[in-house]
Parts: C-alpha cells; sequence; structure tokens
C-alpha cells in the first residue's frame, strides 16, 4: 500500500470513528431550557426573607433569589387575579386583553388571536402543562389556551405535587424528551389565612384569644364548606381596631406563606433529584399584594403600592444562569415584562405587538430608560400611572360620578400618605396626559385582535360560582375595610 493510499485509509477510519461518537459528524444542537412558572397568588414581597422580612417564612424562595436575579421593584398591572394573571401571560395590559374576573352577567375571554407564553412555547416545540387553583383561573376564560394539559382546583399540596410528577416523567423520558413549559398557581397565601396547624408554632402567638379562625379544619367547624359563609364566619369575626386581631392576621398570612415555601421546596428538590436543574429556568412571581389596613383597607382593592408591589425572581439556566447568578436589580419592572423576556432567555421569537419588553437589557447593563408603570381595574374604573419618582392614581368616584385623582412622590412618600393634587399641578398634568395616551394605544393595540367572545355559564357552573362566592348566592357581608367595587375576588 502506497503513503497516499494508507493515508486515505486513515482519514476515513478517522471519519468514521466520530461519525460513530454522540455529537460528532453533524451540527449539535443546544438542549432546549425547560420553563417554570410558579405564581403565588396575593403575595407581598415584604413578608419574604429575600425581600427584608426578619422572619423565616421563605427559605426556598430566598434560596432561588440567591441562585437567580431578583427585581426588588417589580410591579403588577391589575389588583386582581384574572386581568393580572392574563397580562402576565400576554404581555398585554388588561385594557389590551380584555380579561376580567368573574362576573355574574358577562365574561368575556381572551381573543383567540392573541398569543399566551402557552401558545408560542407549545407552536416551538414545547408540552404545556397548567395546574392552577380555579376560581378566576378559569380555562373558559382563555387560560387554557396553548396548553396541552390544563387543570384546576385542589390546594397548593395537590398542585405541587401534580407539578412533582410532571417533573419526573419529563426526566423518564430521556433523550426522546421534548421541552416543557410547566406553570403552577396557588391560592394558598389568599384570604381567608388559614395555614395547617403545623405551621402556626412558628408565627401565631399562643396567646392570642381572638375569635378569627385560624385553619380551614376551623372555618369549616364555623361556617361550613360554602366560600360565602366562610368570608362572613372569616372577616365577620375581625375588629380592626383590635392591633390583637390585626397582628393575627399577619402572623397567619406569614404560616401560610411558609406553607406555600415548603410546598416550593418539595418541586425544587424534584428538579434536582431527576438532574434537570442545571436545564430549568424558574420564574416566581405573584399577581399583586395585599392591603393590611396600610390605607384603611384589608385585602386587594386599591392601586396603592402594598398592593401593585409584587415579587420577581428569575433563576435562569444554562449560559446564563452562571451571568446573572445573584443580582438584584433595582429597577422598576413590571409583569408584562416577563413574557418578552422569558422568550428572549429561552431563544424563542418575541412578537411584536406586545407591550412589555425584555428585561435582559437591564440585566446586561445596556437599558438607560425608565419603564413607565400603567395599572388598571377596568371594572371598577381604577387606573395609574407612576413616571419616576410620581405616580397619579384615578378613580370614579361612585356617589357623584365624576373622577378623584391623586398624585403622589414615592421617593419622599413611599407610603402613599400626602397627596399632592394642586401643589404639584405640572406633574399631575403630565401624567394625566400620558395616562390617557397609553390607554389609547391599549386599546389600538387590542383592535386587530377583536372582542373574546362571551362565556355563557352553564347551571353547573353557577351553582359552583354560588358555592364559592362568586355569585350573589354566596355573597358576603363584609366589614368596612373589606369592601370590593365592581368584581369580586374569589378563591376556591
Amino acid at each position: 500500500m502506497n503513503q497516499s493510499t494508507s493515508g486515505a485509509v486513515i482519514v476515513c477510519i478517522t471519519t468514521l470513528v466520530l461519525l460513530l461518537l454522540p455529537g460528532c459528524g453533524k451540527e449539535t444542537e443546544e438542549e432546549k431550557v425547560n420553563l417554570i412558572l410558579i405564581s403565588i397568588d396575593t403575595l407581598r414581597p415584604d413578608r419574604l426573607g429575600t425581600y427584608g422580612a426578619d422572619r423565616e417564612t421563605s427559605p426556598t424562595i430566598d434560596w432561588l433569589a440567591e441562585t437567580g436575579v431578583l427585581f426588588e421593584q417589580a410591579y403588577s398591572q391589575a389588583p386582581k387575579t384574572a386581568p393580572s394573571h392574563m397580562s402576565i401571560l400576554t404581555g398585554l395590559y388588561p385594557e389590551s386583553h380584555g380579561v376580567r374576573n368573574w362576573r355574574e352577567e358577562t365574561n368575556k375571554k381572551l381573543p383567540d388571536g392573541i398569543p399566551t407564553l402557552a401558545s408560542i412555547l407549545r407552536e416551538d416545540g414545547y408540552t404545556t402543562r397548567a395546574y392552577t387553583g380555579h376560581g378566576h383561573m378559569r380555562a373558559e376564560l382563555g387560560f387554557d389556551k396553548g396548553f396541552n394539559v390544563y387543570e384546576s382546583g385542589g390546594g397548593a399540596f395537590s398542585i405541587f405535587s401534580q407539578g412533582i410528577k410532571t417533573v419526573k416523567e419529563f426526566a423518564k423520558s430521556s433523550e426522546t424528551r421534548p421541552p416543557f413549559f410547566l406553570f403552577l398557581h396557588t391560592y394558598a397565601v389568599h384570604d381567608p389565612y388559614v395555614a395547617p396547624l403545623f405551621y402556626h408554632s412558628n408565627f401565631v402567638s399562643p396567646s392570642y384569644k381572638g375569635k378569627i379562625p385560624g385553619t380551614r379544619e376551623d372555618l369549616v367547624r364555623a361556617a361550613g364548606t360554602e366560600w360565602g359563609d366562610q368570608q362572613k364566619a372569616y372577616w365577620g369575626n375581625v375588629d380592626r381596631e383590635n392591633q390583637a386581631d390585626v397582628a393575627h392576621l399577619k402572623n397567619l398570612y406569614d404560616a401560610a406563606i411558609r406553607f406555600t415555601d415548603d410546598q416550593i421546596s418539595r418541586l425544587v428538590n424534584a428538579i434536582r433529584d431527576v438532574g434537570l436543574e442545571e436545564n430549568t429556568m424558574i420564574v416566581f412571581l405573584s399577581d399583586h399584594g395585599e392591603e393590611f389596613l396600610e390605607h384603611e383597607n384589608f385585602l386587594h382593592d386599591t392601586l396603592y403600592q402594598e398592593v401593585l408591589h409584587v415579587p420577581l425572581i428569575l433563576k435562569f439556566a444554562g449560559k446564563m444562569k452562571a451571568m446573572y447568578k445573584g443580582r438584584r436589580i433595582q429597577h422598576t419592572v413590571r409583569l408584562i415584562d416577563v413574557l418578552p423576556t422569558v422568550l428572549a432567555a429561552l431563544d424563542v421569537k418575541v412578537p411584536s405587538h406586545l407591550q412589555g419588553t425584555s428585561l435582559v437589557s437591564l440585566l446586561d447593563g445596556t437599558e438607560t430608560t425608565t419603564r413607565n408603570v400603567f395599572s388598571q381595574w377596568p371594572a371598577a374604573q381604577k387606573f395609574s400611572l407612576r413616571k419616576g419618582s410620581f405616580k397619579l392614581i384615578r378613580k370614579n368616584d361612585k356617589e357623584s360620578g365624576g373622577l378623584i385623582e391623586e398624585l403622589y412622590e414615592l421617593k419622599k412618600d413611599p407610603s402613599e400618605t400626602n397627596n399632592l393634587l394642586g401643589d404639584e399641578s405640572q406633574e399631575a398634568s403630565a401624567l394625566r396626559a400620558e395616562l390617557d395616551e397609553i390607554r389609547k394605544k391599549a386599546s389600538a393595540v387590542a383592535k386587530p385582535f377583536g372582542e373574546g367572545g362571551t362565556v355563557k355559564l352553564s347551571d353547573q357552573t353557577k351553582k359552583e360560582l354560588e358555592a364559592l362566592g362568586y355569585l350573589k348566592k354566596g355573597e358576603p357581608e363584609r366589614k368596612k375595610g373589606t369592601e370590593q367595587d365592581g368584581e369580586d375576588e374569589r378563591q376556591d
């Protein structure tokens, strides 16, 4: 054999060996990143350790922040479950996507032409599943759009158990598995605050002698299983003038947070156990916060900071994990920014119609502009706009039918106690004009998609909603400070 023939044989053998090796002889595609979106309904960031709380309410959430990116000033686009979550899942303002909380008469679903995070990822090859706490997160409103599996109902333990089951299932399918998007939502922190008794020991004062039911079992014994009756039994026993009662509510709320954190811990451990931690992005957030008499109210019926300020943590995967690990971002951001950020991180094309914008530019240090925060509760005709340190709130006066406006300078007055309207007329005028312009543009964005279809409630659904307190039969009587206008926020 001559030298040239010998060389050719060696090249052929080498090529054959390379072709037989995994990933050799062809361009390798980088494995797609999985996505898990966790939404804890009604969660205030200031009750979490990583946001400054002095109680051990959230060790797992704190760990997510340590290994990911925490946004210190993230804000919701609505104080209600359905419009806020649909803004998260579409990247659009409530005025654009049109989805509101359940009402007795007319319910509009998401217009067919508006894509969701699930539908975009499914088109890109992801398997998509959601397990939610029901209530306003109903499939009929369009929340099931793009999901291969969409199931509602059950408490936090069962919802996260379904999530763990999904993670293990996808891990078993090894090389053939598609990437997955898993959405988990729970009302475990929502009122009435009734964490399992086991969690009371570290948060609830044993000296409390009031009448507020502290566990689900106490609530059922006091009022049965219908939500409306439970609301009467719960809030009917709250004395807003009694500091012990108010402190007890906060303690129960914290206990519910720790219970929920333990469910997240189970999920995180499962992800680690099956070897998916390095290739799974986790987004942790809430749809809105909660009031504890900061503005003479409980619950979440206003557009003040304690209701709009939400936790937002992004635990990246792949190359981005090391790049952004342990970062804390002080810039103001919005929940409508989550969808474009996730798509950018997953290397999926971002639709051009979105009103949110990716947060990656903030992480890279290339963004210099301030993000304005527009929030609204359309059914109650309440709107707010924050630009820089100034914030304008506009709402209808139910008695006169006219408008009520408030203006705050948040750097000097973060608690929004000093209404500057009249003193800062130039700032108010500019914010008023910009708020009107945002609403006008929001309507223009929605126009090409048309209106969502009307959701007709079946007799069975009506019975379910009455039992849960959504419709008039189960309407609870609330003491001052727990009133709601327009729409009702209910949990299952």
